[in-house]
């Protein structure tokens, strides 16, 4: 069977519009050949929600929105229409809460399902709420720490007020700062300096000590062959003849403190001390006058005179 190019044209048009149809409400998130169920809820405000926005349970994306339109006879509310997959039992305690799906201001309706008393049916009303968006939260929220900026903005301008005609003493206490970092810079150099030669005054004596350590090791050796000699030396035989030495002197002092011993007769006797005592100057008179007149004593002649006297 041949068909005319006026048939193949229409088939042609009618097959792009359906596909641009079909995709179109893909891209919206509608799907065309699913069943789903309608549901209704009534807004005051959406607050920016558009058609395709998803439906969700606990995070969980059940349908999209279809359709947004005002209700003028209705105190000017906003009917949204959501579709929701066949086979969801919604009840009439169901609330559809409009949230903030990210941070971005994207807008979502959020199904809270409470037990099922009354179960809905396609094209029945769920209860409407709206979740504070995150506006009003940064409202409630920033509007105390604007109130606190503020007055510590006014603080700061009091305070820069107060030192806007004390400039000159504000110079002077820089000034003051400048020279005492100053001073402080030249008293950690002047340290500094210090510390180096400090540090090569130790080198130096470190080197020292070890050039006396070395000195030091030979003496060392020869006292420690003196102490070696002085372990072999016999110290028992000598103290043994040291304690019969004092023995014996012992003994000795012993019998001259005894009265009837002769030396100490000999210093007891007082007369014999006076005999002694005048023999000596007898004997002292006897060489002074041997000293004075030695020819009394001593006669020498050359030719073997004797003197008459």
């Amino acid at each position: 069977m041949r068909f005319s190019k006026e048939f193949k044209v229409g088939l042609l048009v009618t097959t792009a519009i359906a596909v641009f149809y079909i995709g179109f409400n893909y891209l919206k998130g509608i799907e065309v050949f699913n069943k789903s169920s309608s549901y209704y809820a009534l807004y005051e405000n959406i607050d920016g929600l558009t058609v395709s926005n998803p439906v969700v349970i606990n995070g969980l994306s059940v349908g999209r929105v279809s359709s947004i339109r005002l209700d003028q006879k209705n105190n000017n509310q906003i009917v949204v229409e959501i579709q929701v997959e066949e086979g969801l039992e919604l009840g009439d305690s169901t609330v559809a809460l409009l949230i903030n799906s990210d941070f971005l201001g994207s807008k979502a309706i959020e199904l809270q399902i409470e037990p099922l008393m009354n179960r809905l049916v396609s094209g029945d009303t769920l209860i409407a709420r709206i979740d504070p968006s995150i506006t009003e939260f940064l409202k409630d929220n920033a509007l105390p720490v604007a109130n606190s900026l503020g007055a510590t903005l006014r603080a700061i301008n009091n305070v820069l007020e107060d030192f806007s005609g004390n400039g000159p003493k504000v110079n002077d206490m820089v000034d003051q700062v400048q020279a005492t970092t100053h001073t402080i810079r030249e008293m950690a150099d002047e340290n500094r300096r210090n510390v180096r030669v400090l540090t090569q005054n130790l080198t130096e004596l470190s080197v020292e000590l070890n050039l006396i350590s070395k000195e030091i090791s030979p003496l060392m050796s020869k006292i420690d062959v003196v102490a070696d000699s002085l372990k072999q030396l016999s110290f028992s035989e000598s103290f043994n003849k040291i304690n019969q030495s004092l023995d014996e002197l012992n003994l000795f002092l012993a019998k001259l403190n005894e009265n009837d011993g002769t030396l100490q007769k000999i210093l007891d006797d007082k007369a014999l001390y006076n005999n002694l005592n005048s023999s000596a100057a007898s004997l002292d008179s006897l060489l002074r006058d041997m000293k004075n007149n030695p020819n009394r004593y001593v006669h020498f002649s050359v030719f073997g005179r004797k003197d008459k006297d």
